[in-house]
């Protein structure tokens, strides 16, 4: 089940420079939780010339984050922590099930439908 979830803060700090980067979040949802973990998705436009890496997400009701893709490996799909997610300049990132997410580990309760979380993204431009 997908269940999207009301966001009270979304925040996009940029790190290691002196231009601020143009980020905006679009439609972010993390599905229902039916144990210790989640995930998170989005979309993240990038209006600035520069790409942008997004390498933390903090997130209020869990012990911690990871960046995480899929990737083939012996045959299977298998989740895989990266640290970083790249932002194209000009371009987007869609964050979505069964590709690029924000892993929500030890939750501190199970999420479902109509709880809020307060989110912060953190990135490091290009430059």
């Amino acid at each position: 089940m997908m269940t999207k979830f009301n966001f009270y803060v979304i925040s996009a700090l940029l790190l290691n420079s002196a231009v601020s980067a143009e980020i905006k979040v679009v439609d972010p949802w993390v599905r229902a939780s039916t144990g210790p973990n989640a995930a998170l998705f989005m979309k993240i436009e990038n209006t600035n010339s520069q790409p942008a890496k997004l390498i933390k997400g903090e997130i209020s009701g869990c012990a911690r984050t990871e960046l995480h893709t899929h990737a083939h490996e012996e045959g299977q799909m298998k989740m895989k922590q990266v640290d970083f997610i790249e932002v194209p300049s000009n371009g987007q990132k869609v964050l979505k099930p069964g590709e690029d997410h924000i892993m929500l580990m030890k939750l501190h309760q199970p999420l479902q439908e109509g709880d809020k979380v307060n989110v912060t993204l953190l990135f490091e431009n290009e430059e």
